[in-house]
């Protein structure tokens, strides 16, 4: 009997596996580039920050998360600063870690908030408070309604009825900023105009 040459198939079984470990670094290095920390952002959507990477960072302030008092009136700042060029723009009053105490910088905030928004009186506030995740959520929950409770008292002060302004606890969720370096960001109030229901 004749002999038939046969040649031996080299084997797939590599290539698949490069092919596997492409797509693997494909989909680690997507997720690792979705990271924003270099994002520049500035919107008035509801639960997006404006985030400047350059304005109002210290030391202090990024050191194990804690937000001093000089970085809390900075993000204040920025606050009206982007109210003042944008009435329309989503009012945010910061706050210090642990705490529910309104700065004078978020005085400042509710100010020209209030005044930029003429109807405010009659349309009615919600007030939503926020937390960051330092804390056991039922102390976040807490706190975030101390937080929008205050800014309350200081609306009724200014001459608003207490049945004019809604207040909702949302805790340490939804998160304004996703990073540990900017969790300071998450101690919050927010500010819309018009009645929620």
């Amino acid at each position: 009997m004749a002999e038939i040459p046969v040649e031996k198939k080299s084997s797939l079984a590599w290539l698949w596996i490069l092919i596997g470990l492409l797509v693997l670094a494909a989909l680690i290095w997507a997720l690792m580039s979705g990271d924003d920390d270099d994002v520049d952002a500035v919107t008035t959507q509801d639960d997006v920050a404006v985030i400047d990477d350059n304005a109002g960072t210290t030391a202090a302030a990024t050191a194990g998360g804690l937000m001093t008092a000089e970085s809390v009136e900075e993000a204040n700042q920025r606050s009206l600063e982007r109210i003042r060029a944008n009435p329309d723009a989503t009012p945010r009053m910061f706050f210090m870690l642990d705490s529910a105490e309104l700065t004078s910088g978020a005085q400042a905030v509710l100010d020209a908030a209030i005044e930029a928004q003429p109807n405010a009186r009659e349309d009615g506030i919600v007030l939503a408070g926020f937390a960051d995740r330092t804390g056991a959520r039922p102390y976040n929950q807490e706190l975030s309604e101390q937080r929008a409770e205050q800014v309350r008292q200081y609306l009724v002060g200014q001459g608003m009825t207490a049945d004019q302004v809604e207040v909702e606890a949302e805790g340490e969720s939804p998160a304004l900023v996703d990073t540990e370096q900017r969790e300071p960001l998450n101690r919050r109030v927010r500010l819309e105009f018009g009645d929620s229901e």
